[in-house]
């Protein structure tokens, strides 16, 4: 491993020793070996900066059960970085929950050292068309991008090859979540006509020719964000990053704050591009994941949640893109005046 003071991209994720949703450890590694794995395809630098919340009091550091990158990789650097039980339990609803994830990942953000920086989870795997993306060289700085999230079953079987493990989650897709790239004007691309081909391209054709005029609508410019799953992979240049002050630090549950980014993004005119359906994220399934939850069972879960609902947020992302654009967080955002324990490897 070469020291690197500018890599290209840094991926930033949280987690905590807990075994959230089962199987936390197992879906850790996949997706660091698959991480190690591509790595070897680029050589313009990459990190990945593991936010570690909230260490339970009893149990190992993720750094100690976690592989470690492999010595051959010269473009590759992991970074641990720890927020301590002390510090969480200062925040409100610290006794409801053990996970402030947008917090983290501005924990994350903040200390990045990539010209671009990618939020996203630790239970992905990285189609090898979107790491190749990645590194292609066609990143724009004026950009944000997003990818398709496909669930796959957890029940992953064990010991397999890289190629089987792709093979594995390219034939078990439960669902996708994401626009297509091809026509994200269109909100709803389930009907059956969808698969016939140059339909959706044909249906989305007067959108796309306003947009090309230049007289687009908000409400169409609404329309095409792509908030589905948009905690699962995000990624813009740093500088976008800071002006944006990172995800609004709200200290509740996930859940939506992750959209409000996107409208930040939008207020400040930051265009919108969705990689290509095969560059595309696996997300491994587990117990906890709210999308794949029994209807029934959501009802039960969200009333025990301190978090943000979709009206609220909807209505606040709303009024920053067609008033004014207010900052909740402060400059200090990501914990940035705090001196947090970091491994390197």
């Amino acid at each position: 491993m070469s020291s690197m003071n500018n890599p290209h991209l840094s991926i930033v994720v949280t987690s905590r020793n807990d075994n959230h949703g089962g199987d936390m450890v197992k879906r850790m590694k996949y997706f660091l070996q698959t991480l190690y794995t591509l790595s070897s395809r680029q050589e313009m630098g990459l990190e990945v900066v593991f936010v570690e919340w909230n260490p339970p009091p009893t149990g190992p550091l993720l750094k100690e059960i976690l592989p470690l990158p492999p010595k051959n990789l010269d473009y590759f650097e992991l970074r641990y970085v720890v927020v301590p039980a002390s510090l969480h339990g200062t925040l409100d609803n610290s006794d409801k929950l053990s996970m402030f994830q947008m917090i983290a990942k501005n924990v994350g953000v903040r200390r990045a050292k990539g010209q671009f920086v990618l939020c996203t989870n630790v239970d992905v795997i990285f189609s090898e068309e979107l790491f190749d993306a990645l590194f292609s060289g066609l990143l724009q700085k004026t950009m944000l991008y997003r990818a398709n999230r496909v669930d796959v079953p957890k029940d992953i079987p064990g010991d397999l090859s890289h190629s089987d493990l792709l093979a594995f989650c390219q034939g078990n897709e439960i669902q996708r979540m994401g626009k297509n790239a091809l026509y994200p004007e269109i909100s709803n691309t389930t009907p059956w006509y969808f698969s016939l081909p140059f339909i959706g391209w044909f249906l989305s054709l007067p959108q796309k020719c306003i947009r090309f005029m230049g007289i687009e609508s908000l409400s169409s410019r609404y329309a095409r964000m792509d908030t589905d799953a948009c905690g699962d992979f995000t990624l813009m240049h740093k500088d976008h990053w800071m002006s944006i002050r990172g995800y609004i630090e709200l200290e509740a549950y996930s859940i939506h704050i992750d959209s409000l980014l996107l409208y930040y993004a939008l207020a400040l005119e930051i265009e919108q591009h969705i990689f290509p359906s095969k560059a595309c994220i696996y997300h491994i399934s587990h117990s906890n994941g709210w999308e794949l939850q029994d209807p029934k069972e959501k009802l039960f879960w969200d009333i025990h949640q301190p978090k943000l609902d979709w009206s609220t947020a909807d209505r606040f992302g709303r009024y920053i893109v067609e008033h004014q654009l207010q900052y909740v967080n402060n400059e200090d955002w990501g914990l940035a005046n705090h001196d947090l324990e970091e491994y390197t490897y």
